[in-house]
């Protein structure tokens, strides 16, 4: 009898790492990217940039750079979907693509920015959307797929110096940093853009740059 208990408890922790294993590798690794942004909208208007690349690995196809902007106080204010086509680069400007209307009215200087790389994922007349899909009456989908490929570097206004008596910023440039995406924070990415969508105006929709 205790036998037979012990194995159906093994066989319950297995099963349950095992599925845990499954939902764990639904979302691969080479997707999710995050960097900073600081001196933002100060500095006599001077501007940071986020350079975007489509390598062109994932079957030479067009592929969605999905991107979240979040403030200081870890609120997000502002959300896009952008394509990026193969061999493409796709350059937004900090202060008039990413800050610049801010949801809650109030441009940023210093934050944090999210990109997944994603499959396209139509809704309507945009082909990549950072809510997931998710519409006012039909509640959420989180749609959004993770693609390896996208690659994005930014660079940063740093704290300004004085030398001779002028005032000068230093800019610094570095690529966005690998991190680990677990499905709790991509459904969180997508049903908070969601609910900036769903504000109007256009506020908190960032757009896109120049690039395909």
């Amino acid at each position: 009898m205790i036998r037979t208990v012990s194995m159906k408890l093994f066989c319950l922790v297995a099963c349950a790492v095992f599925l845990a294993g499954m939902a764990w590798a639904q979302i691969p690794d080479d997707v999710y990217f995050v960097s900073y942004y600081s001196g933002a909208n100060a500095n006599n208007g001077q501007d940071a940039v986020v350079r975007i690349d489509n390598p062109g690995v994932a079957n030479g196809a067009t592929i969605c750079a999905d991107i979240y902007v979040f403030d200081a106080d870890e609120e997000m204010l502002d959300c896009c979907g952008c394509t990026v086509s193969p061999d493409d680069l796709r350059l937004l400007s900090v202060n008039r693509n990413l800050t610049a209307h801010a949801a809650n009215g109030t441009k940023p200087t210093t934050g944090v920015i999210k990109i997944v790389s994603a499959q396209p994922n139509p809704n309507g007349s945009v082909t990549c959307d950072p809510t997931g899909g998710a519409t006012i009456h039909g509640g959420f989908k989180d749609n959004i797929v993770p693609t390896p490929d996208i690659r994005a570097w930014g660079t940063h206004l740093q704290s300004p110096f004085t030398d001779k008596g002028q005032s000068n910023v230093v800019t610094t440039e570095e690529e966005f940093q690998d991190s680990t995406l677990v499905q709790d924070e991509l459904n969180g990415l997508q049903n908070t853009c969601f609910g900036i969508y769903t504000l109007g105006s256009g506020k908190g929709i960032c757009t896109c740059g120049s690039g395909h």
